[in-house]
């Protein structure tokens, strides 16, 4: 995780540098990472605060050496120092919250949104994007201790890759339940069942530099290649489409040009990175439905391709994109970013 982040942190420097700033405040892990990167390479002078908007120690805070922390809550010094954070400078100020969050509808509207029964005690447990934290054994530990008048609800993780071994992985064989491969093979069979007519694309993930790091950390990881490898075979086997940006050679974040330019933090594009990919996807759907020969719709989510709303009724006849505005959205990535480099 520092490397990855260290990759962006030389332009972090100059701009502040440039703008003479001498106080950088933190509220996630990525910029702590850059910034500690900095004090070591340039020696620079700046009083840093990182402030902790988890209600835990995040893995890889411990690399970070801000001047102090800012924690939500006394009773987390106890686990912040036993990451190897010193107790001095771990400060317990609370997190800021929102009055949305604390000015709520009624319980029983809230209950009726969410479809929760009436008169039930209900436990929310949250695992963060990456799922951390012991929540089966907390589950198993709550199920035990609680009766019939409890609801558990578990908001779980979805970066599967940063954390699947082969165990959750599973394999095309089995199809087992709870694993990569059986749950994405349910859940196209479903949408096959469902909707059998229906045009269905997957898109298999960008290669992701952060992903190498965390194998060379935890050696039970697997590459995203075997992630890659299962979408394929799975939409091949289904007659799905699939977007491949996995193998299109674009927006790599083992390039350091491509994370200074479109993916600062190695891992989610800035609005240039994620305009390079809406640019992809749209390249790849417009080739589809010419190759079919059908035409295809002027607009996605109420928005049309040349950028129009649907009061606008831009576009070809019935609904199709004109030829130039066709040969436009076609313009490849490399170009674009040829193109960019060099203004």
């Amino acid at each position: 995780m520092y490397y990855a982040n260290a990759l962006y942190a030389d332009k972090l420097y100059a701009y502040i540098v440039e703008n003479d700033f001498d106080t950088v405040v933190m509220p996630h892990l990525f910029p702590a990472e850059a910034v500690t990167y900095m004090q070591k390479k340039h020696h620079l002078r700046l009083a840093s605060y990182f402030i902790a908007t988890d209600y835990t120690c995040i893995p890889f805070t411990e690399e970070t050496s801000p001047d102090y922390f800012f924690v939500p809550h006394e009773d987390l010094i106890p686990e912040f120092a036993g990451r190897g954070i010193p107790e001095e400078k771990l400060i317990p100020l609370g997190i800021p919250v929102s009055g949305r969050f604390v000015e709520l509808p009624p319980r029983e509207e809230c209950r009726g949104r969410l479809g929760i029964p009436e008169g039930r005690r209900c436990i929310l447990l949250m695992t963060g994007s990456m799922g951390y934290g012991n929540v089966e054994s907390m589950v198993a530990k709550l199920w035990e201790r609680t009766g019939e008048d409890t609801c558990i609800y578990v908001m779980g993780g979805t970066n599967d890759g940063f954390c699947a071994s082969d165990k959750e992985f599973g394999n095309l064989e089995e199809r087992a339940y709870r694993t990569f491969c059986g749950d994405l093979n349910e859940l196209m069979k479903g949408l096959k069942e469902k909707y059998p007519s229906a045009e269905v694309f997957f898109a298999t993930p960008l290669p992701n530099v952060l992903q190498d790091y965390l194998m060379s950390e935890r050696d039970y990881l697997l590459p995203q290649q075997k992630f890659v490898d299962v979408i394929i075979a799975l939409a091949k086997e289904y007659n799905y489409h699939v977007i491949d940006l996995y193998n299109s050679n674009i927006l790599d974040s083992h390039d350091a040009n491509v994370v200074a330019e479109y993916v600062p933090d190695g891992v989610h594009g800035n609005h240039a990175g994620y305009q390079i990919i809406a640019e992809h996807f749209a390249a790849e759907l417009v080739q589809f439905y010419e190759e079919k020969g059908t035409a295809q719709p002027l607009v996605v989510s109420g928005n049309s391709v040349d950028g129009s709303t649907l009061d606008g009724q831009t576009g070809g006849v019935n609904g199709s994109v004109p030829e130039e505005q066709t040969a436009d959205v076609n313009k490849t990535v490399s170009d674009r970013q040829v193109e960019s480099k060099e203004e």
